[in-house]
C-alpha cells in the first residue's frame, strides 16, 4: 500500500449508509481508505419515519477487518485503533431530510472525505438518492467519491485488494487542473501496491491543452487525451472506453458538469473541491 495519512492528506473519513448492498460496497471503499490514511472513520445513518433500521443492519467494521485478514477473530474495538491506527465510531441523526440531517453533523464533526453510493432519482425508500449525493458534493465543501448503482467499484469486499488501475482525470484551464491531478495520484498512491495509470483529458481543441506540471514519481504513469463534443458525454465515453476504475473531477460546486458525469458514469467519481488543500 502507499504512504499512508500524509501523502493521503486525509484524517476523517465519512459514510452516510442506508444499509442497502450498494451502500455497503461504499462502506467498503470508505474503510479501505481509513484504514490507508490512518483516520477517523464515521459511519453515520440519517434517519427517518421512512427508513428506521437497527444497527444490526448496519456493515461490520471488526469483522469486515477480520476477513480481510488485518485483525484477528474476535477483536476488540479498541484493537481497531492499536492496529491500524483507525477509530471507527457509528452514529445515527434524525431528520425529515437525508442532505440537512447530514449537513447538519458535518457541521459538529467535520470530514475531509465522504463516501456514499448513488441510488436512482425514484428510489424513495433509499436515504441517498442522486439529488441526496449531489447537494452533498456541492455543498458539504469535503471531497467526495460516489459509486453509482450498479457501478463496479475498486475495493473488494470480500479481502479488501485494491484494484484501482486505470484513473481519468478530465483538465481544463480553469479550475486548476493540478487540483484533480494530484487527488488522483495521492489516491493511487496510498492504495495501490501497482503502478495506476492515469489519463488526463481535455474536451477541446487540441492547442487548448493545458500545461501540467506533473510531479516526477509519476510522470511515466500520465498520458493525455484529447476530445471534441458535448464535455459531460465525451468525459463519460472516455471513461468507457478506457475501462477507467475512477473519474477525478474539480468542481466549484456549481453543479453542469459534474453532475451530468456523476448521472452517467459507470465507474465511480471522486469530486473535488476548487479550494481543496490536503492534510499536510
Amino acid at each position: 500500500m502507499g504512504a499512508g495519512a500524509n501523502e493521503l492528506g486525509l484524517r476523517s473519513v465519512f459514510h452516510p449508509s442506508d444499509f442497502s448492498d450498494a451502500s455497503y460496497l461504499a462502506f467498503v471503499h470508505a474503510l479501505k481508505i481509513a484504514i490507508a490514511s490512518r483516520s477517523h472513520f464515521t459511519i453515520l445513518h440519517a434517519q427517518s419515519d421512512e427508513t428506521k433500521r437497527r444497527w444490526t443492519d448496519s456493515p461490520p467494521v471488526r469483522g469486515t477487518l477480520e476477513r480481510w485478514g488485518l485483525l484477528e477473530a474476535n477483536s476488540s474495538r479498541d484493537e481497531v485503533q492499536a492496529r491500524l491506527g483507525v477509530r471507527a465510531k457509528k452514529v445515527s441523526w434524525a431528520g425529515t431530510d437525508p442532505v440537512d440531517a447530514i449537513l447538519d453533523y458535518l457541521e459538529r464533526d467535520p470530514a475531509d472525505l465522504i463516501v456514499l453510493a448513488v441510488h436512482g432519482d425514484k428510489d424513495s425508500k433509499r436515504s441517498i438518492t442522486r439529488p441526496v449525493a449531489e447537494a452533498l458534493a456541492k455543498r458539504s465543501k469535503a471531497i467526495t467519491l460516489l459509486l453509482p448503482a450498479g457501478a463496479r467499484g475498486f475495493i473488494s469486499a470480500e479481502d479488501g485488494r485494491s484494484t484501482l488501475r486505470r484513473v481519468l482525470v478530465p483538465i481544463d484551464h480553469t479550475p486548476d487542473p493540478h487540483i484533480s491531478i494530484e487527488a488522483a495520484t495521492r489516491l493511487g498512491d496510498a492504495l495501490s501496491e501497482e503502478p495506476v495509470c492515469y489519463t488526463a483529458l481535455h474536451v477541446g481543441e487540441p492547442d487548448g491543452l493545458p500545461a501540467l506540471e506533473i510531479p516526477e514519481n509519476v510522470q511515466d504513469q500520465l498520458d493525455y487525451a484529447v476530445r471534441q463534443g458535448d464535455i459531460a458525454n465525451e468525459i463519460v465515453a472516455a471513461a468507457e472506453e478506457m475501462d477507467a476504475d475512477l473519474i477525478v473531477l474539480t468542481t466549484r460546486g456549481e453543479g453542469g458538469t459534474c453532475d451530468a458525469v456523476t448521472r452517467s458514469a459507470t465507474c465511480p467519481v471522486l469530486v473535488v473541491p476548487v479550494d481543496w488543500a490536503p492534510v499536510r
